[in-house]
């Protein structure tokens, strides 16, 4: 499986890596503070080029009255120390 996803990624996004989103997401449970998260509210996007895509107002950001109003704040995450989940994941399957 993972070699069908390094494929993917490598063949469509250039990338000679692969994200592993449902482990990323564990990965934050437990070590938060390798992550870089923002606050704001956050919809999909329905139409258009960018259909399907989840977009963020970040939290203080002032803009006319409109769609945005109202909507409760989440925390996504922006960066990751990709390093540290590396060696999270490995201290982890070690048993450690």
């Amino acid at each position: 499986m993972t070699r069908f996803y390094m494929a993917f990624h490598r063949q469509r996004l250039g990338l000679d890596a692969m994200y592993v989103n449902d482990a990323s997401a564990s990965a934050y449970l437990l070590r938060p503070d390798l992550f870089k998260t923002r606050r704001g509210a956050v919809r999909v996007v329905c139409g258009g080029v960018a259909d399907g895509e989840s977009i963020q107002k970040p939290a203080g950001k002032r803009f006319p009255p409109g769609a945005w109003d109202n909507r409760p704040e989440q925390v996504i995450c922006t960066d990751v120390d990709s390093d540290g989940v590396r060696n999270l994941f490995a201290r982890v399957l070690r048993g450690h």
